[in-house]
């Protein structure tokens, strides 16, 4: 797992995602550039 190897106990990829992507909806940008940024197929999937 890539938390492992960087060494960061307590961090998982879900956490890091959102993260990211919730910064980006909040300025404005649609779920259908964040959704193909997180490498989401369908919006349905970004809006959870």
């Amino acid at each position: 797992m890539i938390s492992k190897s960087a060494n960061l106990s307590g961090v998982c990829m879900h956490g890091l995602l959102h993260a990211h992507a919730s910064p980006l909806v909040s300025s404005g940008l649609s779920l259908s550039i964040v959704g193909k940024l997180l490498g989401h197929t369908q919006t349905s999937t970004t809006q959870r």
